[in-house]
């Protein structure tokens, strides 16, 4: 296919011990840290890994390099405590060479809460960042967690209690039991993930009166089919998108509400608007109380900034949106303190900040952000995760305050993994856009000489060696 490209996985080797093969234990006695303050409690937490399309894959870690360590994070939710409404509780394991083990927490509180394992020197199925949610209760609990951006249930679960953590409004109204009710009142986005499921999710469940107390805060409605914004709970009005914007340089763009990346707690909402053949594009402050125009962003397809579907609230009453510019993945921060037009580029007055991120798109497949979160609680830095059409998925951690992003280094952009049996092991890999077919070398012995190396070329992105010899390297 024009403009495709055979895929070289020349610098794997395929050297691997068929018993024992570098599974390492997650050893019992770790330090744990308590950040925060918590209440006493009696619930006690295992984790339950699960790496999608790879239903048979042991969740055994496999060490890069000694001295890997894995930890293991518990945020939960505090509604009933302003002055500490989350708190985080931590387990560091260090990796050994004789097994795999759980890790467990003990005599925690009750409540909502995100799970999160994250590995350095290794990984599960060629990823190291896992997440997930569940409501803790007395005795025994299991948090199911999956890998960041993965489109699993407990993903898109944890990826809406981080934004939730991020908010002390949204956190004070939450009702009991909410990642339960948060499953329910998104259950259908959920199990139809699309690449937008995570705003989506996250505006359906801070609408849903099964998990924030309707009484606290304003709900913003969007009303069909001529786009009215209504507002009902601690305040009631009703505007059409013309009162909206009349007399301000909106006023005839043709834009319509499509979503609220923000609810009314507090005394603000957000609201994110097009155009029917979607040239014209804004972002809107208004207030709760009655609806009125605070601060706007616009940008037209001529200005260059075209936003996508995934945003973060870092809870000062801006807006990081993800979207492209020139072609290329770009993050914004607009600061909802001033009308911002983009028509003078990414240095308009009201832009915090502008990252655009240097990964070009090719002529069969683009480069886009594909999965975004703003974890306030625990590294306090939005996670950025890009598909980059040549090399795979490509981690950033982004300063919320610069817009400085940092890579995170992985062992591949591609989710390399291997599953070893007796006598055989399962390889497989992430699909990469640019790719049509891939080529894999392999070779016993520890040294992989791809001139001469005997190799096989595949349309698939899973492949069994079998007929090897256990113990041979």
């Amino acid at each position: 296919m024009a403009g495709r490209k055979t895929l070289l996985f020349c610098a794997f080797f395929l050297i691997a011990l068929l018993c024992g093969c570098s599974l390492f234990n997650l050893q019992n006695d770790a330090e744990s840290l308590l950040t925060g303050t918590a209440n006493a409690g009696s619930a006690n937490v295992a984790f339950n890994i699960v790496v999608p399309g790879h239903a048979n894959l042991s969740p055994a870690v496999r060490a890069s390099e000694s001295g890997a360590k894995v930890t293991f994070r518990i945020t939960m939710l505090q509604p009933d405590n302003t002055s500490n409404p989350t708190v985080t509780f931590l387990k560091t394991a260090t990796v050994q060479a004789d097994g795999s083990a759980t890790t467990t927490f003990s005599g925690l509180p009750e409540g909502a809460a995100i799970g999160e394992i994250s590995i350095i020197g290794g990984n599960i199925g060629g990823k190291s960042i896992f997440h997930g949610a569940s409501d803790l209760f007395p005795g025994n609990n299991t948090v199911t967690v999956s890998p960041k951006g993965s489109l699993h249930e407990s993903d898109i679960l944890a990826n809406a209690m981080l934004a939730i953590a991020a908010d002390p409004e949204l956190i004070k109204i939450s009702k009991p039991n909410l990642v339960t009710n948060m499953a329910n009142a998104a259950a259908t986005l959920i199990a139809n993930p699309t690449a937008d499921v995570y705003s989506k999710v996250f505006e359906s469940i801070t609408m849903n009166p099964l998990t924030f107390d309707s009484t606290r805060y304003t709900q913003i409605d969007i009303s069909s089919p001529d786009g009215s914004i209504r507002a009902i709970g601690m305040t009631t009005w009703s505007i059409t998108p013309d009162q909206f914007w009349q007399n301000t340089p909106l006023a005839d763009a043709g834009l319509l509400p499509v979503s609220v990346p923000r609810q009314g707690t507090g005394d603000y909402a957000i609201i994110s608007w097009k155009n029917a053949i979607r040239s014209n594009h804004a972002f809107s402050k208004l207030s709760t109380t009655g609806g009125t125009l605070l601060y706007y962003l616009k940008s037209t397809a001529t200005d260059g900034f075209m936003p996508l579907d995934g945003y973060v609230l870092p809870g000062d009453g801006s807006i990081v949106i993800a979207g492209t510019y020139g072609g290329k993945p770009t993050l914004i921060r607009w600061s909802g303190k001033d009308n911002t037009d983009l028509s003078s580029g990414l240095t308009a007055t009201g832009l915090t900040w502008s990252t655009v991120f240097d990964i070009a798109s090719i002529n069969v497949a683009s480069a886009s952000i594909s999965y975004l979160e703003y974890d306030k609680t625990g590294t306090g830095k939005i996670l950025c995760s890009i598909k980059d059409p040549s090399a795979g998925n490509r981690l950033f951690f982004v300063d919320p305050a610069t817009g400085i992003a940092t890579e995170e280094q992985q062992n591949n952009n591609f989710g390399l993994w291997a599953q070893v049996g007796s006598g055989t092991i399962a390889l497989g890999w992430d699909g990469i856009d640019a790719a049509a077919t891939y080529k894999v070398y392999y070779a016993t012995g520890t040294v992989l000489a791809t001139q001469t190396a005997p190799l096989f070329s595949t349309k698939e992105k899973v492949f069994l060696f079998e007929n090897l010899i256990n113990g041979q390297t």
